[in-house]
């Protein structure tokens, strides 16, 4: 005799959107650059990854976020990789953050335009083996400042997909 078994599916509604790792980037260090006529240069600023369970879904006690297996931390222009960003110790003048990795970016030159969007993401890879996009602040170039500024809210959006990011 065959014995049928049944799996409640409706107890796994959202599993997979649930089960993500969530995570905040800061990239606090780039409002605020200098960015004269449109040349970026960089180098030296701070990357912080933290996990954030505040926004992960109050009702996951069944099923928890995955655990981090990797993570890699990138600066982006409209949404493809200009480089990555090195693994570092926390800067000894920073104690905001203790529970954060530290990534620090190497140094570069960039020419943007009032069109281009800049990003700080972390690609995460979880225990599944799932690749997901955290992305930090958007930022653009203000012509009028000079200098790098978090763009007008509602003007653009971008997706968290890796299909949409290329690296």
């Amino acid at each position: 005799m065959k014995k049928k078994e049944n799996q409640q599916l409706e107890i796994y509604y959202d599993l997979y959107s649930q089960t993500i790792p969530s995570l905040d980037v800061s990239c606090r260090d780039l409002v605020w650059t200098p960015c004269k006529g449109g040349k970026l240069s960089l180098g030296g600023q701070y990357f912080i990854i933290c996990d954030n369970p505040s926004s992960a879904p109050a009702d996951n006690q069944n099923n928890p976020p995955a655990k981090v297996k990797s993570v890699r931390v990138g600066f982006f222009k409209n949404q493809e990789l200009v480089s990555w960003a090195d693994p570092c110790d926390p800067p000894s003048n920073d104690s905001d953050l203790e529970n954060g990795s530290f990534y620090i970016l190497p140094r570069l030159k960039l020419t943007i335009t009032k069109e281009d969007v800049l990003s700080v993401a972390a690609v995460v890879v979880d225990e599944y083996d799932r690749e997901t996009i955290h992305v930090g602040d958007y930022l653009v170039w203000d012509s009028e400042q000079d200098a790098l500024m978090w763009p007008q809210s509602g003007s653009w959006s971008y997706g968290n997909s890796p299909d949409d990011w290329t690296y």
